[in-house]
């Protein structure tokens, strides 16, 4: 009998070559891609020629993309190649240390600022910027600053250089403040959706949104009185920078109708005549005149404030060797229970930190850089537990605020030895709420009903398709009650103040930094530098470095950070945050927040110490 041969078949044979010489090509593919990450990789950590500052330097800074306490750090290879400049960050401490830095250097002449492509510059962050040009000026170097058009924003910290220019076509965009928040009772009454508020303090207004479909007048008042202090800051600083007369900037304003009918809407010549600018100027116009000011060729001269931070950047490793240290610590955004990248306050995470800081010998004094409205209560508190553990050791703690302290912020600042805030901070709102959604009626609406049984009174209470029971509900507000006792008792210890005149300041009421600073509730008046050399002076500490303890990079992150050379890249960005940032580019920066609050609120009992509403102009 004829033996079978085992040789395959010809389909097999067919689809086996087709699959061989797929695989080849694919390895093919996979190690020329390899190839092309390891020249990419060698290329970029080839030692590079190191740049010099050349004499008569002019210093640049002219930053692309949003405004931020401190930079993130995404982590992935992909970040390498992504040249989004518009969507990159911009960390404040950069700018200012730039500044600093040139206000030192014999080889710096003048300082040329640009600001059209930053965003998130608000008024608080303008001042700090603009008390590093002050110490800069006197000096006696200039500081010009061209724009192609000057946003209110923007306009204040232009306001602070020695000559400003804008563009024939451009103009100063000045509105004034407004609060201005949409809700939505009407539309939750439509959709049959109940909620359960619990809160007390009568300018706690977070929840009003869902209560009401219009600002109470509580919070008109609360709002209209920090509006008007911070704006009679800003104008008090333009109108003496610029040389005007007390109320000339309000009167711009309210006649702007007149003032565009008069200048047959020349926005350029209008703020020139009413000198908000010293001169109107083409691009060429004004890269002509600055060569005028510089020996040679300008290009020659001009140095990039990121470049010049690299060219004079101390040895890291000087800085962790030094006996005495001011350690600083950022916390920005939204307070949540557990750990969270930067962009948000994980309690846990920021907890961590400070632990760091407490078993540091060297660090002798803390300073917390804070910028938040607040968020979680328990989280507040798991900070502040950690902060009072790092007191306890001897060491020494000062609390910088940034353009928001409020609410948990204020919880999480009460302990410190010092408060230090802007004039324009946002501030105070000490109060504690809960809001449970019900949707019953909406659910009987389309046919869903709800039944059972329980073997006590208040079992099953805290579903969002029943109705919560009058026991439940009085539960509940006593626990917010507790909770609000517990954050004056918190305020009254940290501050030395006594119960009443805590209760005097607290009902959630929003107080800028100057009114606060008059109510006990903050020390000084001052920058994060301020905050520095404060905290320094409480150590006594003459001769000190300042560092920054920041997460924990893993071996991939800071192999990434090398290869990237961005020396401030040092976390994950939340995804609270990123939503923030997209919803102030499409021009609605208040409805972001607000969004990015709901979404990230997370608390074990679902109790919040929040300002919703404190949007920082």
């Amino acid at each position: 009998m004829k033996k079978e041969s085992n040789k395959p078949g010809i389909i097999r044979r067919t689809f086996s070559a087709v699959w061989g010489g797929i695989s080849w090509l694919r390895r093919a593919v996979l190690n020329v891609i390899f190839i092309a990450i390891v020249v990419i990789i060698l290329i970029a950590l080839r030692e590079k020629e190191v740049p010099t500052i050349p004499d008569q330097a002019v210093l640049v800074i002219s930053p692309v993309g949003v405004l931020v306490e401190r930079r993130s750090y995404s982590g992935t290879l992909l970040s390498l190649f992504n040249d989004d400049e518009k969507n990159s960050e911009v960390a404040l401490p950069d700018i200012i240390e730039a500044i600093s830095r040139a206000a030192d250097d014999s080889k710096v002449k003048m300082i040329v600022m640009q600001l059209d492509e930053l965003r998130g510059l608000g008024m608080s962050h303008a001042l700090e910027i603009s008390q590093a040009l002050n110490d800069f000026e006197h000096t006696g170097k200039k500081v010009l600053l061209r724009s192609n058009n000057l946003s209110q924003s923007t306009y204040l910290l232009a306001s602070f250089a020695d000559e400003l220019y804008l563009h024939p076509m451009g103009s100063v965009e000045l509105n004034g403040l407004a609060v201005y928040r949409s809700y939505f009772k009407t539309l939750l009454d439509k959709l049959n959706i109940d909620f359960h508020v619990f809160r007390v303090g009568t300018y706690k207004s977070a929840l009003e949104p869902m209560m009401r479909d219009n600002m109470s007048d509580a919070d008109k008042a609360s709002n209209s009185a920090w509006l008007g202090t911070l704006w009679q800051q800003y104008t008090q600083a333009v109108e003496e920078n610029r040389g005007l007369e007390a109320g000339a900037l309000n009167r711009y304003i309210n006649s702007i109708d007149e003032v565009m009918e008069h200048f047959s809407g020349d926005g350029a010549a209008a703020a020139l005549e009413n000198n908000l600018i010293d001169g109107i100027k083409t691009r060429p116009q004004y890269r002509q005149y600055l060569s005028t000011l510089v020996d040679g060729e300008l290009d020659d001269h001009l140095v990039g404030f990121r470049d010049y931070l690299s060219m004079t950047a101390p040895a890291s490793f000087e800085e962790d060797m030094h006996d005495n240290k001011v350690a600083v610590i950022t916390a920005e955004g939204n307070i949540v229970d557990g750990n969270e990248p930067y962009g948000a306050i994980g309690g846990d995470s920021l907890a961590e930190l400070i632990t760091r800081a407490r078993d540091d010998e060297g660090v002798k004094a803390l300073v917390l850089r804070i910028n938040s409205g607040g968020g979680s209560a328990f989280a507040s508190e798991v900070i502040r537990e950690e902060l009072l553990l790092f007191k306890e050791s001897g060491k020494k703690l000062v609390v910088s605020m940034g353009p928001v302290a409020a609410s948990g912020g204020y919880w999480i600042a009460s302990p410190a030895d010092e408060i230090w805030a802007l004039p324009t901070t946002l501030t105070g709102s000490i109060g504690i709420f809960a809001a449970l959604p019900n949707l019953e009626r909406s659910l009987k609406h389309i046919g869903i009903s709800n039944d059972g049984v329980g073997t006590t009174d208040i079992a099953g209470g805290y579903r969002v398709d029943r109705q919560i029971n009058s026991k439940t509900q009085q539960v509940i507000q006593r626990q917010i009650e507790n909770g609000y006792h517990r954050f004056l008792m918190i305020v009254a210890e940290g501050r030395d103040m006594s119960l009443e005149q805590v209760e005097k300041v607290a009902e959630g009421r929003v107080w800028s930094g100057k009114d606060a600073l008059e109510r006990g509730l903050v020390d000084q008046l001052g920058s994060k530098q301020d905050a520095i050399a404060a905290a320094a002076n409480l150590a006594g500490l003459e001769d000190y470095s300042v560092v920054d303890i920041e997460p924990e990079l893993s071996a991939q992150q800071q192999f990434m950070l090398e290869l990237s050379g961005a020396s401030a890249l040092i976390a994950p960005v939340s995804w609270q945050s990123q939503l923030s940032q997209v919803m102030a580019q499409l021009g609605l920066p208040e409805a972001g927040q607000e969004a990015a609050i709901w979404f990230s609120a997370r608390d074990p009992r679902g109790f919040y110490a929040q300002c919703a509403n404190c949007v920082a102009p």
